[in-house]
């Protein structure tokens, strides 16, 4: 607030007092605001894969059953992160060699494919095209699902790779 004091510069005072500015507060509420949506994030490995399960190199006359654990990018299993109060369905195909729904690895050419399995969080029954539900609560966020794969080796496998590819589909 500008002050003149009375003299014989009357004049200028008022003018000055007239153009000096007013000083007032002002107040103002600015919002601020965030949308969170549900969401989810898997962790995959350097190729963007989710992971892969690797039965290891044996003769072909064995007859052996071999399990091989998915290993992700966390090391074992699928490792997913979601948004508290999220239901994820988590489910996978027959694979790129099935037959009649039943999973096999494909060989070098003239090789008869061999049968395996998935089994999913621990469970015993085959892990088909059923989908598997995971809740996300506040105190976990992140979980990890073993997924295991299974085979009993033939005793007349034909040297080579043999290989499938499964797809994974997450909902929610």
């Amino acid at each position: 607030m500008a002050r003149c004091f009375a003299s014989i510069m009357s004049v200028p005072c008022l003018l000055w007092t007239a153009w000096s500015p007013a000083y007032a507060e002002l107040t103002r509420d600015v919002p601020v605001s965030a949308d969170v949506v549900a969401g989810c994030r898997i962790a995959t490995t350097g190729s963007g894969a989710l992971g892969n399960a690797d039965f290891g190199t044996h003769p072909g006359t064995a007859t052996t059953t071999l399990d091989a654990t998915v290993i992700g990018a966390s090391g074992s299993g699928l490792r997913i992160e979601c948004t508290p109060g999220v239901t994820l369905s988590i489910a996978a195909d027959a694979g790129a060699h099935a037959v009649s729904g039943q999973r096999y690895l494909a060989g070098p050419a003239s090789s008869t494919p061999v049968a395996y399995d998935l089994y999913a969080n621990g469970g015993t029954t085959p892990w088909t095209s059923n989908a598997l539900s995971l809740g996300f609560t506040a105190a976990n966020t992140i979980l990890t699902v073993p997924i295991v794969a299974r085979l009993t080796l033939p005793g007349n496998a034909r040297a080579g790779a043999y290989t499938d590819t499964v797809h994974v589909t997450l909902t929610w």
